[in-house]
């Protein structure tokens, strides 16, 4: 997702996503960090120029962190803002060099208070290294982050508004068509997505599992159940992972001809990314119950997996309700 002109691909999120869910099928973890972190070389694209080069003009590998909840304290001043608060859940921030921290600023057109990201160094904040102790998802390392009244540069903000009507400051020089998609449309499939993969990986440790699993006269068993259960588990996975691919299809489409996506498919495409974390748990505890009480040996892979896909469930774009009414 990260723009040519800064070592990247520019492809479609599309396989971004893929490669993501196929992550996910050894580690939910894995997944979840890469879909998180790599999202964020596309948001960057979405900043002002001058925020690119401050990230990559040296080293065009250079990864982003983030923690979006919007519980920074701005102090405006001459050319940007003074900023302090703590963040929580920064997926894989050992591994990167800058942060991308929310907080509430008035709309310069309506006035209205909203949410909008600002990019900070490493410098400038310090990671909490024992606030990640959790049942799931061990592996994100998603930790506390402390800012103590740092100064950010104005054109290293960027307002969500501008990422829902598309029309960011980086796409005077960042012109694919990748970043002229809605931010929410992208950014929320990094938290889906992992999910998709993780389920598609409990399907296929349960179907090795069954396949070397002996009846009582050393037969291979024959249980109806389990079969219908893994065919309709096999299906769903399938439909969650072409409706993905089929609504960045659609909507890169709109993007090509010059014309706004119609806010009702926005509506039904979040929906539905949000679903494929609801249903991926659900696909996990139906799972679980297939294998049966030998799934709760921590020597197999059941367990792990079912904690991770249930320890993703509680994200905040993983919350159905929210978009559904």
């Amino acid at each position: 997702l990260q723009p040519r002109r800064w070592g990247g691909y520019e492809m479609s999120p599309e396989v971004f996503y893929d490669i993501q869910m196929i992550l996910g099928e050894g580690d939910m973890s894995a997944a979840w960090v890469y879909g998180i972190v790599g999202v964020h070389s596309w948001h960057l694209a979405l900043f002002d120029d001058r925020a690119g080069q401050d990230v990559w003009g040296d080293d065009q590998d250079v990864l982003i962190a983030s923690t979006y909840m919007p519980v920074g304290k701005l102090t405006a001043v001459e050319g940007g803002y003074r900023l302090s608060g703590r963040w929580g859940f920064s997926s894989g921030c050992d591994n990167c060099d800058w942060e991308l921290l929310g907080a509430m600023l008035p709309d310069d057109q309506s006035g209205e208070i909203r949410q909008c990201t600002l990019l900070v160094p490493r410098s400038d904040y310090r990671i909490v290294e024992d606030s990640w102790q959790t049942i799931g998802l061990k592996g994100t390392g998603s930790k506390d982050v402390i800012v103590e009244d740092v100064f950010v540069p104005e054109y290293r903000v960027h307002h969500h508004m501008q990422g829902f009507r598309c029309d960011s400051p980086g796409n005077a020089v960042n012109d694919a068509d990748i970043y002229r998609l809605p931010f929410g449309q992208v950014f929320i499939r990094a938290i889906n997505s992992a999910a998709v993969g993780a389920a598609q990986g409990m399907l296929d440790a349960v179907i090795d599992y069954a396949k070397a699993k002996k009846g009582p006269y050393q037969s291979p068993t024959l249980n109806v159940t389990a079969q219908h259960t893994v065919a309709r588990v096999s299906t769903d996975i399938a439909d969650m992972k072409n409706t993905m691919r089929a609504n960045f299809r659609d909507m890169l489409t709109y993007v090509a001809r010059g014309e706004e996506i119609p806010m009702e498919k926005r509506l039904r495409y979040k929906l539905q990314a949000t679903q494929a974390a609801s249903r991926s748990a659900e696909i996990a505890t139906t799972l679980f119950r297939v294998v049966g009480g030998n799934g709760l040996q921590q020597a197999r892979p059941f367990g792990r997996m079912m904690n991770d896909l249930l320890g993703g469930r509680p994200h905040q774009f993983n919350q159905e309700p929210t978009y559904a009414t």
